[in-house]
């Protein structure tokens, strides 16, 4: 969140991009809740960053407790990524 929220976000048009512009819960229980969400915008190069985003919603005592969320890469590294190295993970993904 510290390293790639901030720098996302420094590469979009923020005067006009809406960032849930639509949303639907796929899934819902007392433990996890599942929804799509859709972006809409540009890129501060001007490129269209039209980004549709799956979240998945953990809770423990009310409270969010695990938040996991992907989106279209293929189009991030287009519009957002193309001009930086790639990051080294803080440790290998299991689940």
């Amino acid at each position: 969140m510290g390293e790639v929220f901030p720098y996302v976000v420094s590469q979009l048009y923020l005067d006009s991009f809406v960032f849930c512009k639509k949303f639907k819960i796929t899934s819902e229980d007392d433990n996890c809740i599942v929804a799509i969400c859709e972006a809409e915008g540009l890129s501060a190069k001007g490129d269209r960053y039209d980004q549709i985003y799956a979240h998945f919603f953990n809770f423990k005592d009310g409270q969010i407790s695990r938040l996991i969320e992907f989106g279209d890469s293929g189009l991030a590294d287009r519009t957002i990524w193309q001009e930086v190295a790639p990051l080294i993970p803080d440790a290998e993904f299991s689940y």
